[in-house]
């Protein structure tokens, strides 16, 4: 568990109830600023094992899914058009210069 995980509950209802989130963040700063070595090495531990399992999720999932790419998340967007088909088709045609530019 995490520090933040820890101290937010207690900490948002009683000192910081009703303030901004960069001020429970400067709170929670002093409070780890005060813990021992100690108290923060188990943090430290924790975070460490945090870090190992989330690699090996990411492996299995590099495993599962060979193909996948992040890109994969995006598709190509299709062009924008402006207008319905019926105004694009007016414009174009009060503008002679519009239309000779175009065809020719």
């Amino acid at each position: 568990m995490t520090l933040s995980a820890d101290f937010k509950q207690p900490l948002v209802k009683t000192v910081a109830a009703g303030q901004d989130s960069a001020t429970v963040s400067k709170v929670l700063g002093q409070m780890w600023m005060s813990l021992s070595p100690a108290k923060q090495h188990k943090y430290f531990v924790e975070y460490h094992k945090y870090l190992i399992e989330s690699e090996r999720l990411s492996r299995i999932h590099a495993a599962m899914y060979l193909d996948w790419n992040c890109r994969d998340n995006y598709g190509k967007k299709p062009k924008r058009k402006w207008g319905s088909p019926a105004t694009r088709q007016i414009h174009l045609s009060e503008n002679p210069l519009i239309v000779n530019h175009l065809c020719g």
